[in-house]
This record gives structure tokens, C-alpha cells and sequence, in this order.
């Protein structure tokens, strides 16, 4: 082989190996962005499903009130079973609390997240106030 073929395949040999080494890089920077974007994506509904714990809380078909003074992130249990979830859209969810459900709009869903907070649930009938837990799945 003369010297100049050797140099063309050298060049040839290098131009292939820098070109791997790129699609490499491109695949692994790829899979990270992507998986980045994911982790993203599960921080904001998780956030989305603390502000909504608020809200629900806050609602006033919900909300605990003596003498007209409303008592903050304390829910009145007969007020829960007997919500009417017509008038809100929360989306694809299911809320509940200790067992109460409050919104069921989740269909055909194979794999579910769930987020879930403590609440103050008032008992009227025995004027009694107890810790209850808020379960939002989507």
C-alpha cells in the first residue's frame, strides 16, 4: 500500500470514530434531557396536588363554620358526604377523605400517583374534630 492510501484511511477511521463518539454523546444527552423533563413533569403535579389540597380545604361547601366564623383546614364530615362535585372540574382524579370520596373522574388509568395531607374533620353531630387524611390520585 502506498503512504497516501494509508493516510486516507486513517483520516476515514478517525472521521467514523468521532462520528460514534458523537451519536453516543447525542443518545446519552438525550436519555438525561428526557429524563429530566419527566422528573420535572412529576414535581409540578406533585405541587399541583398540594395547591389543590389547599383549595378543597378552602372550599366553602366543605368548610366548617360555627357562627359564621370559618375554621381553616377543618372540613365538616356531613358536608363531605353529601358533596355535590357537579358545579367543580379538578380533572382526571379521585379525592377522597378517610374513605369519604369526594370527586371520582379517574377512568381507565393503569398507573396512578397519589398525594395526601392531613385535614381537621369536624363531626357536627358529635361536636367532635379529629385528624383525617386528604388523598388526591391521578
Amino acid at each position: 500500500m502506498k503512504k497516501g492510501q494509508l493516510q486516507i484511511q486513517e483520516t476515514a477511521i478517525v472521521i467514523f470514530i468521532v462520528t460514534v463518539i458523537i451519536a453516543i454523546s447525542l443518545i446519552v444527552f438525550y436519555r438525561y434531557t428526557v429524563d429530566d423533563i419527566k422528573d420535572d413533569n412529576a414535581r409540578y403535579l406533585d405541587e399541583k396536588a398540594k395547591g389543590l389540597t389547599e383549595i378543597i380545604s378552602n372550599l366553602p361547601e366543605l368548610k366548617v363554620s360555627e357562627m359564621g366564623i370559618e375554621a381553616d383546614w377543618c372540613i365538616d364530615e356531613k358536608k363531605a358526604i353529601v358533596f355535590n362535585n357537579g358545579f367543580y372540574d379538578f380533572g382526571q382524579k379521585r379525592i377522597k377523605i378517610n374513605g369519604i370520596i369526594l370527586y371520582d373522574n379517574l377512568d381507565n388509568v393503569v398507573e396512578t400517583r397519589k398525594f395526601s395531607s392531613p385535614v381537621c374533620l369536624f363531626d357536627p353531630v358529635d361536636e367532635k374534630k379529629e385528624m383525617a387524611k386528604l388523598v388526591i390520585e391521578w
